[in-house]
C-alpha cells in the first residue's frame, strides 16, 4: 500500500507471458489451415506485438517517444474479429436461404403426392384440408383408391416424426398404397400389403394408418387400422 507502483513490473511480465503463450498456441504446427485461422493469427499477432512492446516499454527494456501503440493492435484485433463474425453471419444466412429453398422444393414434392381432386362418387360428398403442424412439410398423408362404380377406399396415414424425413417416407407410403388397388375392397389385406412393402425400409421410423372401404351400392363399410 505504501508503494502503489510496485505491481506494475509483475503485471507487465504476466501480460507478456500470456501473450507469448497465446501466440505459441495459435501458431503451433498441425492446425488445419483456413482463411479464418489466417485472419485470427493476424489479429492476435497484431495485438500481441503492440501489447508486448508497450509492456517492455513499461519495464524500461524498450524506450521510444510517443503514445502507446497497443490501441493500434487492439483496433486491428477488433477489425479482424468483426470480419470473422460478419463472415459467420453471412454463412449462416446463406445456409438458411439454402434450407428455405430445399423446404420449398420438399413442399412442392409433398403437394404432388397428395390427391389433386376429390373422387366423384354418387351420393357421397368428400372434402379434405391438409395443413402440416409446422407449416412446412410433415408425414401426414391421405389417399383414395377408387374401386369402380360407387366403391371407394380411403387411407389416412401418419409417419412418425416431422419435417423432411417424415415427408420422404410419406412418398413411400403413396407407392405402397398404389400397389394395393387390386384388393381395395379388403382393408385388412390393403394394410397387410402396405406393411409387407414398407417393412425394413423406414430407417427406424414407423407409420400408423387407417383404411376405410365404402360400397354405396351394397351399403357396406369395412374398416381396418
Amino acid at each position: 500500500l505504501q508503494q502503489p507502483g510496485s505491481a506494475l513490473a509483475p503485471n507487465n511480465m504476466i501480460a507478456i507471458a500470456f501473450l507469448v503463450i497465446s501466440l505459441a498456441l495459435l501458431f503451433r504446427p498441425g492446425l488445419p489451415r483456413s482463411r479464418e485461422l489466417r485472419l485470427l493469427r493476424v489479429a492476435v499477432a497484431s495485438f500481441a506485438v503492440t501489447a508486448v512492446a508497450d509492456n517492455l516499454r513499461g519495464l524500461e527494456v524498450l524506450s521510444w517517444r510517443g503514445p502507446e501503440i497497443e490501441p493500434v493492435g487492439a483496433a486491428v484485433l477488433f477489425a479482424c474479429v468483426g470480419t470473422l463474425v460478419a463472415g459467420r453471419v453471412m454463412q449462416g444466412a446463406e445456409r438458411l436461404f439454402a434450407l428455405d429453398q430445399e423446404l420449398a422444393i420438399a413442399r412442392n414434392i409433398q403437394g404432388s403426392i397428395l390427391p389433386r381432386s376429390m373422387p366423384n362418387i354418387d351420393g357421397l360428398a368428400i372434402a379434405a384440408r391438409y395443413r402440416p403442424m409446422n407449416e412446412a412439410v410433415a408425414g401426414d398423408f391421405y389417399e383414395f383408391l377408387e374401386a369402380g362404380g360407387r366403391r371407394l377406399g380411403i387411407l389416412v396415414a401418419d409417419v412418425s416424426g416431422h419435417g423432411v424425413p417424415a415427408a420422404l417416407i410419406a412418398s413411400m407410403v403413396k407407392v405402397a398404397i398404389a400397389a394395393q388397388k387390386a384388393q381395395a375392397d379388403r382393408p385388412a389385406a390393403v394394410l397387410t400389403g402396405m406393411h409387407d412393402t414398407l417393412k425394413g425400409q423406414l430407417g427406424g421410423q414407423y407409420v400408423t394408418a387407417a383404411y376405410l372401404f365404402l360400397d354405396r351400392e351394397a351399403r357396406v363399410m369395412r374398416y381396418s387400422a
